[in-house]
């Protein structure tokens, strides 16, 4: 099941509510970077379930944060999703083509040369 986190600033520390669990379920986080491991932590007890079969949505709630700052960062958030993508595509087009160039007894430095990357780069993809 899916939890929806709720999430406010209260003094120095991130309030964390998860309405599915009832209006008491509150935990808090220190760094806004721990509060989806906090909420899974503790709706896992809750729930006796692990953690890794719970799956949570972050809310952020008024933080004090204009929705032009919030709307960009989620903006970050997916071109870097992308990013990561093409770098996965990146990586296995560069090994299928160094794997070619291999085999037809081209130097690692020359395969290098040919695909923009490092001699050891090619070295790590052929051994892969």
């Amino acid at each position: 099941m899916a939890y929806t986190v709720r999430v406010s600033r209260e003094g120095r520390w991130w309030a964390l509510a998860i309405p599915e669990l009832g209006e008491d379920a509150l935990t808090q986080a220190r760094r806004l970077s721990e509060v989806e491991r906090e909420a899974r932590d503790y709706i896992a007890v809750t729930m006796d379930v692990a953690p890794s079969n719970v799956e949570v949505r972050v809310v952020l709630d008024d933080v004090g944060l204009t929705a032009e700052a919030l709307a960009r960062s989620e903006e970050l958030r997916a071109l870097r999703a992308t990013a990561d993508d093409i770098q996965e595509q990146i990586t296995a087009k560069s090994a299928v083509l160094a794997k070619e160039l291999a085999a037809k007894r081209l130097p690692v430095r020359d395969i290098a040369a040919l695909i923009g990357i490092s001699h050891q780069r090619v070295s790590q993809l052929l051994s892969a």
